[in-house]
């Protein structure tokens, strides 16, 4: 048990180097991926979409170090590797390249984040598209995530947020709320809070017609 914990400390900590330059680049006033990635990201709040005004420093420090990840793993088939250079291609404003190079390892990586981290892709290029048929690709991806690691705090918001894109409100407010048992100090435990509050009116309402129907269902079956 020991090697095995070992083993896997060994592979997170090559997984997080990898990715370690794309964290140490990410501004902490704004962030362009709404997901929440892997590897140790700050909490920043959500900007507006990328390309939608002339990039600033922040914006160009971020690709500038995706540029120099994607030439750093140029050639490496790692799991490490393509997982670091998918990320790159994300916070680049390609969510596509990040899924075709993240998807083919997946299976073979037996990892959480990697899982997650391709969820995440594929919200990314659900909202860059326009195309609400990656949601549920990226809602298999963060189950898969957390099969491996149930706790796994960006899976578990991730899941919570494409439930949410996907209008499963009831699901959604329970995803939220079991993303909160998990991490309830963060930050990003504050963008959930807020979260789980725009959703509450809207069952709250819902309970109050079943309320209103069992009183009296005349009005409402003939309105």
């Amino acid at each position: 048990a020991g090697v095995i914990l070992s083993l896997w400390a060994f592979r997170s900590d090559r997984e997080n180097d990898a990715i370690r330059p794309l964290v140490e680049a990410a501004p902490l006033d704004e962030r362009w991926v709404e997901p929440r990635l892997t590897g140790g990201f700050p909490w920043a709040r959500l900007g507006g979409t990328r390309g939608s005004s002339s990039p600033d420093l922040a914006q160009m420090k971020v690709v500038g170090a995706a540029a120099a990840v994607l030439e750093q793993t140029k050639g490496q088939s790692s799991v490490e590797a393509r997982h670091a250079a998918a990320v790159a291609h994300l916070l680049s404003g390609h969510p596509g390249n990040a899924v075709e190079v993240l998807a083919p390892v997946a299976e073979r990586a037996h990892s959480a984040s990697v899982w997650s981290d391709l969820a995440a892709s594929h919200y990314a290029g659900s909202v860059h598209d326009d195309d609400p048929g990656q949601l549920t690709a990226a809602l298999a991806a963060v189950d898969a995530a957390l099969r491996r690691d149930p706790k796994l705090p960006e899976g578990l918001f991730n899941r919570a947020l494409i439930l949410e894109r996907l209008g499963l409100m009831p699901q959604a407010r329970d995803a939220w709320e079991r993303y909160l048992s998990v991490d309830g100090d963060s930050p990003w435990a504050v963008e959930a809070r807020q979260h789980l509050k725009s959703i509450k009116p809207i069952s709250s309402f819902r309970d109050e017609l079943k309320r209103r129907y069992r009183e009296d269902p005349t009005p409402l079956l003939f309105a």
